[in-house]
Order: C-alpha cells, then structure tokens, then sequence
C-alpha cells in the first residue's frame, strides 16, 4: 500500500533562525533537507549543518549562500567545528566565549560579520 505524501509546510528561515538560536541544529538540518534551499534559507542550514559536522550538507547547501558570503560563511563554520570539537563533550552549541544568538544568521555586510556573526548574510 502506497504511503500518503508528505506534507510538510516550508521552513521560513525567522523558523530556521529561531530553531538555531535555540541551539536545535538537528532540526535545522532535518527541515532544510525536507526542501530546498534558497540563498534567504541558506545561511541558516549551513551553520547548523557546521554545528553538527555535516560536512556533505555544508557542501551541498553553500553554493545556495549568496556568492559574496561564501568565503565567510567557510570561515564560520571552521570556526564553529573547532569550537565544537574543543568543547567538554563535544557538543557545545555556543561558540567559545559567546551564545547561540550571537552565532545565529542575520543580515549585514560582510565587514560586520568578521567582527560579529549575526551579521553573516
């Protein structure tokens, strides 16, 4: 017997945004590989998809990354595995010294997000 379809409403990326800064990147990663993956969605897969070293994910999502951002967008998320892979237990959604907010995707120019990562679309 064939399974109904599945019908799952897009992820919007305030819902990804809210789900990472929640430290929920597991959900990010789930509903940004139930759809497809726009430059305005991007942002937010990729990071998480960092957190959790999905490295076949990353790949797979940062050409959606707006051209510009790519290279800082790499940078952030070697950022986040180190700290990630520093942490007690491994597992540390906060990047050192900081909170998940702080390491949530925003909007801002590429000088900001260097200095700020709220500021890396």
């Amino acid at each position: 017997m064939p399974q109904p379809a599945r019908t799952t409403e897009q992820p919007t990326a305030a819902r990804l945004n809210e789900l990472f800064n929640k430290g929920e990147h597991a959900t990010v990663v789930r509903l940004c590989s139930e759809t497809v993956v726009t430059t305005e969605l991007a942002n937010a897969c990729v990071l998480a998809a960092c957190y959790l070293q999905a490295s076949d994910k990353v790949t797979s999502w940062l050409s959606a990354v707006a051209k510009e951002r790519r290279e800082l967008m790499v940078s952030r998320c070697n950022q986040l595995r180190a700290t990630t892979r520093a942490s007690p237990g491994g597992g540390s959604t906060t990047p050192a010294g900081g909170s998940a907010a702080a390491a949530a995707p925003a909007t801002g120019s590429a000088g900001d997000c260097a200095r700020d990562p709220r500021e890396c679309r």
